[in-house]
C-alpha cells in the first residue's frame, strides 16, 4: 500500500469518527412524523400478528421489520432508531468513498465522501425514522458490490434495498441493464444468473408475502400506484422545483457535475461510469414526479450528483496545474468557498418539531379503556405512542367516493373515530361529487358519535377530534 492510499485511509476513517461524533452530540428526541408512526405501527403489526398497529401493502417491510423488532424486545424504539440511522447514514458516506475510489480514483472518492458528509439533506434526514438513509446505504452497498463482481451478493442487497424503499427499484434496473450490456459483450451470462438468484431470494418470499397478506402478490404495486397517483405533478415543474431545492439546500458545488460530464464524454466513456450517472439521473427525474416532501426525497440521488461533482472539480483542477501558477490556487479558493456554503446551511438545518397534541394526550389518557375497542384513524400520529390495533385507515389507500360509501355503510360498527379531516383529501377528482361526499360522512360522525375531545382550528374545513360511538344510537338509512 502507497503512502497516498495510507493517507486516504486515514482520511475517510477520520471523517467517520467525526461524522458519528457530530451526529451523536447534536441528537435530540423529537416528535415523530406521519410516515414514521406509520412504519411504527407495520411494525408492532408484524410482531403482534396483528393485535397492534394497522397494515399497508404499498408501505415497503424492512424498515417496520427494524423497527417492530425493538419495539418487541421492549427498546426505546426511538432511541435505537436514531442510533441505526446514524450507522446507515455513515455506512452511506463510506460506500461513498469506496466507489468513488474504485471507479475513478481516491482523491475524487474521499472528496464525494466529504461533500456528501456535509450534505444538509443528509443530515436532515438522519434525524429521521424513516427508509430514506438505510435504503440509500443499501443501493449504494449494491452498486458497489456489483462493480466488485459479487454479483449474488450485489442482487441480494440490492432486493434488500428495494424492500426498504420501492424507489431503489430504479438503481436495482439499472444495474441489471448493466449486467446484461455486460453479457452481451462478453457472452457469458453467468454474472446475470446469480445478480437474479441473489434478487429471487428476497422478491419470491415477498411476492409470496403480498399473497397470503393481500391476497394479490402485485399488492405492494397496486397500491403504491394508487397512492402516488394522487401527489404527481406535470414532470416539466417538478424539475424545475427539483432544481431550485437542490441548489437552495444543498450547495453551487453541483455546477462541477458540467466539466465531469464533458470529461466522460470525451475521455472516460466506461460502463461503470455510465452507471453511476445513470442512476443518479434516474432517481433525480423520478424526485421531479413527487415534488411532496422533497428536501428529504432528494437523498437517494445526492450521492451520486456528489460522486460525479467531485470528478468536476478534480479534472478543473488536473486541467489548470499544468499550465497555470496562481489559477489553481484561486480554484481551491473557490472550491472552499462552496464548502464552506455547504457547511452554513448543514449548520442551520431546521429539525422538524410537532409538540404532543391533545389528541395524542387522549390516547394516553385513555390507553387502558381503548384497548379492545373497534378504532378508526385518519392520522397513525395519534398512536404514535400507543399500543392498540387500528381497525380501519379512513385515507387507505385511496380516499374518494367508493371509500367513503364503504366507511359510511359501516359506521355502525366502530367504537372510537379518530378524525383528522385535512388528510381525508379528494385528490385528482374531476368534480366536487368527492368533497361533498367527504362532508356528509363528517356531519354523520358528528350526528351519531359524540365528540370527546378536539383540537380548535380557524379553518371551518379542518376538523380534528376524537368521537365515541352514543350508545344505544338507532341509525336511520343515510341519505
Amino acid at each position: 500500500m502507497n503512502k497516498n492510499s495510507v493517507r486516504s485511509d486515514v482520511a475517510i476513517k477520520l471523517l467517520l469518527v467525526v461524522s458519528f461524533l457530530l451526529k451523536a452530540f447534536s441528537y435530540q428526541d423529537k416528535s415523530i412524523g406521519w410516515d414514521e408512526s406509520t412504519y411504527l405501527a407495520i411494525g408492532k403489526y408484524f410482531y403482534s400478528w396483528g393485535q397492534v398497529g394497522f397494515i399497508e401493502a404499498f408501505r415497503p417491510i424492512v424498515w417496520p421489520l427494524i423497527v417492530g423488532l425493538f419495539w418487541k424486545l421492549h427498546f426505546d424504539v426511538f432511541f435505537i432508531g436514531g442510533i441505526i440511522q446514524i450507522f446507515f447514514g455513515l455506512g452511506s458516506i463510506y460506500c461513498v468513498y469506496l466507489i468513488g475510489t474504485k471507479v475513478f480514483n481516491q482523491g475524487v472518492g474521499l472528496l464525494a465522501a466529504v461533500l456528501f458528509s456535509l450534505s444538509s439533506t443528509y443530515y436532515y434526514c438522519n434525524t429521521m425514522l424513516l427508509t430514506d438513509i438505510p435504503s440509500t446505504f443499501l443501493g449504494l452497498w449494491a452498486v458497489y458490490l456489483l462493480l466488485d463482481k459479487k454479483y449474488f451478493l450485489s442482487g441480494l442487497i440490492g432486493m434488500l434495498a428495494f424492500l426498504t424503499r420501492f424507489t431503489q427499484s430504479l438503481t436495482v434496473e439499472l444495474m441489471f441493464i448493466f449486467l446484461l450490456v455486460n453479457a452481451v459483450k462478453s457472452k457469458q451470462v453467468k454474472s446475470v444468473i446469480r445478480f437474479v438468484m441473489g434478487m429471487a431470494c428476497l422478491l419470491l418470499p415477498y411476492l409470496l408475502y403480498n399473497y397470503l397478506m393481500h391476497g394479490n402478490m402485485l399488492a405492494f404495486y397496486i397500491d403504491s400506484k394508487i397512492g402516488y397517483s394522487q401527489f404527481t405533478s406535470p414532470w416539466h415543474e417538478g424539475i424545475i422545483l427539483v432544481l431550485s431545492t437542490l441548489f437552495t439546500n444543498e450547495s453551487w458545488v453541483f455546477i462541477f457535475i458540467l466539466p465531469a460530464l464533458v470529461y466522460i464524454l470525451f475521455n472516460d466513456f466506461r460502463m461503470e461510469v455510465l452507471l453511476l450517472l445513470a442512476i443518479g439521473i434516474a432517481q433525480f427525474l423520478w424526485i421531479g414526479k413527487l415534488p411532496v416532501e422533497i428536501v428529504r426525497y432528494l437523498i437517494s440521488c445526492l450521492p451520486y450528483l456528489y460522486m460525479m461533482s467531485a470528478l468536476g472539480i478534480y479534472v478543473v483542477y488536473s486541467f489548470l496545474t499544468p499550465r497555470f501558477r496562481l489559477l489553481p490556487k484561486i480554484f481551491i479558493l473557490i472550491v472552499m468557498v462552496f464548502v464552506l456554503q455547504l457547511i452554513s446551511r448543514f449548520n442551520c438545518v431546521e429539525l422538524p418539531h410537532n409538540p404532543i397534541n391533545a389528541i395524542q394526550r387522549y390516547t394516553m389518557t385513555n390507553y387502558e379503556h381503548l384497548k379492545g375497542k373497534h378504532i378508526w384513524m385518519s392520522n397513525p400520529k395519534h398512536f404514535t405512542y400507543v399500543d392498540l390495533k387500528i381497525d380501519e385507515s379512513m385515507f387507505y389507500p385511496r380516499f374518494n367516493v367508493d371509500k367513503i360509501a364503504y366507511l359510511r355503510s359501516h359506521l355502525s360498527n366502530v367504537d372510537y373515530i379518530f378524525l383528522d379531516s385535512s388528510n381525508l383529501g379528494c385528490n385528482k377528482e374531476t368534480s366536487s361529487a368527492c368533497e361533498d361526499e367527504k362532508w356528509k360522512l363528517i356531519d354523520q360522525i358528528r350526528s351519531e358519535f359524540h365528540e370527546e375531545v378536539s383540537i380548535p382550528s380557524l379553518d371551518p374545513k379542518k376538523n380534528y377530534a376524537v368521537y365515541k360511538k352514543i350508545p344505544h344510537f338507532v341509525r336511520t338509512n343515510f341519505p
